[in-house]
């Protein structure tokens, strides 16, 4: 400790002063780019990966109701066209909407495959299914019987196996994405662990200089007494 003793005080004080305001500067920058990575973080597991997978589901819900619905059609004794006709048109207005709000989150290359391969999927299943009421309403209900059983429902399982891959996606991303949280999160514990480090350090040189202060100034006024 006795280079504390041939360091001029005002030289002492300014080091330390200047030290912790460094210190401070780049903790507090490490901490704000971390606080912005764990914000980011967490609009991303909700924004892109918890409310698209909800959506996935309420998807997968209505495209089932659409199947159902044509089939109780085309086994009913006595069909109505008009009303099939509406009830598919409103499902298919509410699958319109889920997926333009799933195609604006943010999507993986993988993922990005299979959403527009749903897509396509979807465009097939929707000419199949205009096909399959058309031929019954014109007296052809075997032929429409035949196009749902072998082809609609081929091209809604092709449907559904790209919506469950796109909900293991989401799973996998969002693993990822906790995983990314987690080490953000113990950075900040980090940085915090490291201020007070610093904090201590600081500290124990203050009273350092602060004793070694005293010291100089004892042996100041013993020299003038002798």
């Amino acid at each position: 400790m006795r280079w504390i003793y041939a360091i001029p005080q005002k030289f002492k004080i300014a080091c330390v002063l200047g030290s912790i305001i460094f210190c401070i500067t780049i903790f507090t920058l490490l901490e704000t780019r971390n606080i912005n990575n764990i914000n980011k973080a967490v609009l991303s597991i909700y924004e892109d990966r918890l409310i698209p997978a909800t959506d996935l589901f309420f998807l997968a819900e209505v495209s089932y109701q659409k199947r159902d619905q044509l089939e109780s059609y085309l086994e009913s004794s006595d069909p109505s066209s008009i009303l099939i006709s509406k009830q598919l048109a409103k499902q298919n207005d509410r699958i319109e909407a889920l997926i333009r709000k799933y195609e604006k989150t943010y999507l993986v290359d993988e993922e990005l495959v299979h959403f527009n391969g749903l897509k396509n999927n979807l465009k097939e299943y929707l000419a199949l299914e205009k096909e399959i009421v058309d031929l019954s309403t014109h007296n052809s209900k075997e032929a429409a019987k035949s196009a749902f059983y072998n082809r609609a429902v081929a091209s809604h399982h092709k449907m559904m196996d790209h919506l469950s891959k796109l909900t293991r996606i989401q799973s996998n991303v969002g693993a990822t994405l906790v995983s990314s949280l987690k080490n953000d999160v113990a950075k900040s514990d980090l940085i915090s662990n490291l201020q007070l480090i610093v904090c201590i350090i600081t500290g124990l040189l203050i009273i350092a200089i602060i004793f070694a202060a005293k010291v100089t100034s004892v042996k100041s006024d013993k020299y003038n007494l002798n």
